[in-house]
Parts: C-alpha cells; sequence; structure tokens
C-alpha cells in the first residue's frame, strides 16, 4: 500500500515538476526493504509490478488535475483595471492580502492576491473592495495554482457583503485568536501567531531568514509536529478521567476543527488523517502501521487533490513523517548500541536524547532533498540547530494553549503561562540566530546539482542493496 501510494503521488507531482519526489520515495523504499534471506522474497516486491500502473495512473490524474485548473476563470482575467469584492482570507503581509472573492463578482470566483493600500485594522473574514489594476503572470506554467494567476495592484476598502460561509467564519475566529495572542504575548506575540495560527506576516524577515539558514523553518508552520503536540496535550489530559478509546475519539474530533480553522494546511490535514486512522485501529482493537497510515493518508489526499504532491508542504511533511517511520527506530538502537560499547548501558535520559536526535536526523535527512529543491539551499547545520529548537518549541506550544485558554475563560494564570512560553520562544530566538550566525550555515545549490545528487544516491542505494543481498544467498549456498 504505502509503495504503491508512493509511486501514485510521485506520478500525480510530474505534472507539477515536482521533480525530487520519485528519486526519495526510492530510497526510503529501498531502506525500508528487509533482507533477503533464502528462499524469501523482501517484504514490498510483491507490489513492484503494479508500480508501472501506480505511475501512470497517478501521471494521468495529475495531468487532468493541471488541466482542470488552467481552465480556471482566474487564469483567463485579461490585464487592465480591475474591481472585486470579497473578504480577507489571509494577510500575508501589512500591504498584501489573500482575498476569497464572492460567487457572483464578474462570474470568476476564487483565491487572489491583492497588493496596495489595505483599510486600517483589516483583519482575516473581513469584507472588503479591491480597485485597481489586473496584473497577470507573465509565464502561466503548467501546475500552478490559480491562486498564482496573477495579483491586483491597487487598494482595498471596508465593503458589505451579504451572508457569511463556514470558510469566513473560520477566518474571523482566526483573527480573533490572533488578536487575542498579540495582546497576550507582548514581546513575541508575532511568532505565537505563526506557530498556532500559522500567520507569518508579522514576523521579523531577519528571524525567517536565520530559521530559513538553519533548517528550522518547518517549526514555523503548521504541520504535524503543531497538531500532534495540542492533540497529544488533549488526549493525555482526557485519558485521565475517561477510558483511552473516547480520550482519542474527542482528540480526532479536536484536530478536525483545529485544521479547519486553519483552513485545512496540507501538513495539518495529514496529521489529522494519521489520527483518524489510529483512532479508528483502537476502535476495532487492531494495531496501525505507521508506513501503512502514513500510506493510506498519502493516497486519500492525492486521490481527493492530486496537486496535495506538488505542493512542498505536503512533500516535507510526508517526508519527514516517513523519515520518521523508517529510519527513527533502527538508527536509535543503533545509536545505543554504540553508546553501550564506551559507557554503562544507555539509562532513561540518555535513551530519551537518542531518540531524540535519531528522530531529528531521520526527519532532516528525509526532507533535505525537498528543501534543497525547491530552496536552492542546504543548512550545514540544521541537525544541531534542530536538536536545541524542537524541544523548546514543543515545550512552549503547551505552555502558549494554556495562557490562551485561561485567557479566554478569564482565569488566573495565563499572565505566568504565557512568561514562560516566552521565555522559551527568546531562548530559540537566540539559538537560532547563533547557529545562523556561523560562516557557512548554509550553502546554496541548483536544481540540476539536486536532480543529479538524487538520481545517483537513489541508484547507488539500489544497488548497493542489491548486492548486499545477492552476497547473502550466496554465502547460504
Amino acid at each position: 500500500m504505502t509503495a504503491l501510494a508512493l509511486v501514485l503521488a510521485a506520478g500525480a507531482a510530474l505534472p507539477s515538476t515536482a521533480l525530487p519526489l520519485l528519486p526519495v520515495a526510492l530510497l526510503l523504499l529501498a531502506a525500508a526493504w528487509r533482507p533477503m534471506r533464502t528462499g524469501q522474497r523482501p517484504a514490498t516486491v510483491s507490489s513492484v509490478r503494479w508500480w508501472p500502473v501506480a505511475a501512470l495512473a497517478g501521471l494521468a490524474h495529475g495531468t487532468l488535475a493541471v488541466r482542470v485548473d488552467m481552465a480556471d476563470c482566474r487564469w483567463q482575467r485579461p490585464a487592465g483595471p480591475a474591481e472585486v469584492v470579497g473578504w480577507v482570507r489571509e494577510l500575508e503581509t501589512p500591504t498584501r492580502i489573500r482575498l476569497e472573492v464572492v460567487p457572483d463578482d464578474l462570474g470568476c470566483p476564487g483565491l487572489i492576491r491583492v497588493q496596495g493600500r489595505l483599510p486600517t485594522g483589516v483583519a482575516e473574514g473581513d469584507p472588503v473592495r479591491a480597485t485597481g489594476r489586473w496584473v497577470p503572470r507573465a509565464d502561466p506554467l503548467p501546475g500552478l495554482d490559480p491562486l498564482h494567476a496573477g495579483i491586483l495592484v491597487g487598494a482595498a476598502r471596508s465593503a458589505n457583503v451579504d451572508g457569511r460561509g463556514p470558510a469566513q467564519r473560520w477566518a474571523s475566529v482566526r483573527a480573533a485568536g490572533i488578536e487575542r495572542i498579540e495582546r497576550r504575548f507582548e514581546r513575541e506575540g508575532a511568532l505565537v501567531s505563526a506557530l498556532v495560527f500559522a500567520r507569518r506576516s508579522g514576523l521579523d524577515p531577519q528571524l525567517r531568514d536565520d530559521f530559513a539558514a538553519t533548517g528550522t523553518a518547518h517549526l514555523l508552520a503548521i504541520s504535524g509536529f503543531h497538531v500532534g503536540v495540542a492533540v497529544g496535550l488533549i488526549i493525555w489530559a482526557l485519558g485521565r478521567v475517561v477510558p483511552p478509546r473516547r480520550a482519542f475519539a474527542v482528540g480526532t474530533v479536536a484536530a478536525w476543527g483545529y485544521v479547519a480553522l486553519l483552513g485545512f494546511p496540507d501538513a495539518a490535514t495529514r496529521a489529522a488523517l494519521l489520527l483518524t486512522l489510529v483512532t479508528l485501529g483502537r476502535v476495532i482493537g487492531r494495531p496501525v502501521s505507521g508506513v501503512g497510515a502514513l500510506g493510506t493518508a498519502l493516497l486519500l489526499l492525492v486521490v481527493v487533490d492530486p496537486g496535495v504532491a506538488g505542493r512542498i508542504g505536503a512533500q516535507l511533511s510526508f517526508a519527514g513523517a516517513l523519515g520518521l517511520a523508517v529510519w527513527a527506530r533502527p538508527w536509535s538502537q543503533a545509536l545505543a548500541s554504540l553508546w553501550g560499547r564506551h559507557a554503562d548501558p544507555a539509562g532513561r535520559r540518555v535513551r530519551a536524547f537518542l531518540d531524540a536526535l535519531a528522530a531529528t536526523a531521520a526527519a532532516t535527512l528525509a526532507t533535505l532533498p525537498f528543501v534543497a529543491w525547491h530552496f536552492e539551499r542546504i543548512s550545514i547545520v540544521a541537525l544541531p540547530a534542530s536538536i536545541g529548537a524542537t524541544p523548546m518549541v514543543a515545550l512552549a506550544l503547551p505552555s502558549i494553549l494554556a495562557a490562551m485558554l485561561l485567557d479566554t475563560l478569564h482565569l488566573p494564570g495565563a499572565a505566568v503561562a504565557a512568561t514562560g512560553a516566552e521565555g522559551l520562544l527568546g531562548a530559540t530566538r537566540l539559538w537560532v540566530r547563533g547557529w545562523a550566525a556561523l560562516p557557512g550555515a548554509s550553502l546554496a545549490v541548483t536544481r540540476p546539482e539536486v536532480a543529479t545528487a538524487l538520481v545517483g544516491a537513489a541508484g547507488g542505494w539500489l544497488l548497493a542493496r542489491r548486492h548486499l543481498r545477492v552476497g547473502r544467498s550466496v554465502r547460504a549456498l
């Protein structure tokens, strides 16, 4: 299932020029194969004959989706004066918004970008009227989301729009939450908004560059890590008073509510799907394989939205999760074995550190090809920077959620929780900045170099694994 899902996703991603997905899929599959024993085939060989079928099906599905996207009316908007009415879906910068155009406006609804002067105090969910000049994209490449069809350059002002859909209501709730965060967290409000609601418009550009240079930019985006921490706290708290199955069921509902509040980003949706599969497994009393659950989630997302395989958020999310599922445990065991050779057997604290080290290394290595391909940069300090920054952010998130809950309920203790979270986030800021300031913290690469390295690594690894299996078979004779 997982192998077929990866190959299907690779085929669906090719029309979007997401080239690194297939070599990385082969690398992870090669690492997941069990060595061949006498008279035994690798566990995944039985599905290899279906790989061409899955790849062709994904390619057809992705090509059809690209053609549908390129036929969207937003690509057909002519250059020139334009006026649209809609509501603010997201504040990207102080002068740029994503505007959801109402369906009855000019017969061309959908999400567009507006650049220019914005109303004072505009928030997500507010209705606005934007007037200016529509500038279509000069190179409408196949595979691009219609959001990138162009940009409206001008100005926006408040407007009256009849009716409020669910998405607009969620945006208004999100805007109210961001306002509460900015009021409660005086020093790190922008960073907290990025961690909780994926709003990065208020972040210091230098801070974003520091996170990018150190390979820790994923901590600023809503991912399975954030959803897992938030839902894990809910399940842990409910597990004290209700049976585990009910706790997981409530946690699953909370996860989907949170994902809907965020607008169903790819990484968060993947996390909610995984949690749903785990909950179903607990309800029916069957264990759930991490790799199998990832394959199922990927298959469902690609079938519903083939464009997901070509988006960087989904690629980083699934690659990191698959790296954890495939490499984290064996690497942790290898590190514990090496530690035990030179000292006492690994204790609980040492083993926890080794587990964190192995997990960070696995996720970093699995996402490295995608980061290099899309950002054309490789962070040399990603591993040590992530080892320190990840636990600090993980500890800050519960304090942030506690502060927001206490503040919403007008209970004492919100200021204490907020102060603790800001202390941890301030330490994270200093930690990341220190690593980013090192000479040669990141290296520039080109896409041809990345593609060549990926193909060579995939081919070399597959040949090495085959050679080892053949060698063992010969020795067995």
